[in-house]
């Protein structure tokens, strides 16, 4: 009996479930932005070459 227990594995507490579901999110956080910035200056460039004028920079 004691090495039935000895083998199963203890679920994560609520803090370490909570850190993982926030480590995440952050990651999932810093892709959006990172695809939103692309995505500003493609339009940002794409609009400088419609309209003839340099595109600003950030």
């Amino acid at each position: 009996m004691l090495l039935a227990l000895a083998g199963c594995k203890q679920e994560p507490s609520f803090d370490e479930r909570f850190d993982a579901a926030q480590k995440k999110l952050e990651a999932k956080t810093k892709a959006i932005d990172a695809e939103l910035s692309v995505a500003a200056s493609e339009g940002a460039a794409a609009q400088a070459i419609e309209s003839g004028s340099p595109a600003a920079t950030n």
